[in-house]
This record gives structure tokens, sequence and C-alpha cells, in this order.
């Protein structure tokens, strides 16, 4: 496991690096790179409460399997995609399974106190 788990935990090159966005209260949006699980998982916990990630959840799945590597979580997330229509939810329910995924890792219990309360039109759909 300790193989797998540092495995599943590293920094990735920077070419391989996922691309998400974070929009603002004042309508700016701010362009992220993802390169690790707990960046990831950072993502999904904004600094401030009026930022919203905005995430392509169908390719973070196909990039967490063949990129990092992460069969279960993958598994989880397109699960997620097939039985919940609503990108909102969809969202609740990714950061929820990143948690517990990254804390099942590492062994560290996350909060989740800090909710997603509203998600972006994913960029697919918005032009970007």
């Amino acid at each position: 496991m300790s193989q797998e788990r540092d495995y599943l935990l590293r920094e990735l090159p920077y070419e391989e690096w996922f691309e998400a966005a974070t929009l603002t209260g004042s309508k700016m949006i701010i362009r992220e790179a993802i390169g690790s699980l707990e960046e990831l998982k950072d993502f999904f916990n904004p600094i401030r409460d009026d930022m919203i990630p905005s995430i392509r959840l169908p390719e973070l799945a196909v990039w967490l399997r063949e990129t990092l590597g992460d069969k279960v979580l993958a598994e989880k997330v397109e699960k997620i995609l097939q039985t919940t229509p609503v990108y909102i939810e969809q969202c609740r329910r990714v950061r929820e399974a990143v948690i517990e995924r990254y804390g099942k890792l590492t062994g560290e219990i996350q909060g989740t106190s800090k909710k997603i309360e509203e998600c972006s039109t994913p960029l697919s759909q918005n032009g970007s």
C-alpha cells in the first residue's frame, strides 16, 4: 500500500497537469492547473466563499484514471456522473469523493464543513 499511496500522491510533471478554473464573485476567472491529488482536494476547497470551482468532470475522470493512475477515484467520479444528472450535485459529490480518497491515502481526516453551495457551468459548456 505504501508504494501505491506514494504513487497516487505524487506531483505530476507540468505537462500532465489537469486544467480547471475558479470563478470569483468579482466575475474573474482564475485558471488553475492541478498536478496532484492534494491539489485537486485543495481546488475543491476554495480559499474564499465567493470562489466557485469550474471543472470538466468527465475529463477529470479520464485524467484520474489515465494520468494520475487512480482507478478507484476515477470509477467513483464516473459513477457519480452516471447517477447524478445535476452539475451542482455532481460537484458536491465529486468533492466529497476526492476528500475521502485523499484522507484514506494520507490517513488524514478532512473536514467537510465547507460545502460548495453552487457550481458554475462546466468550462466545456460556456465556450472556454
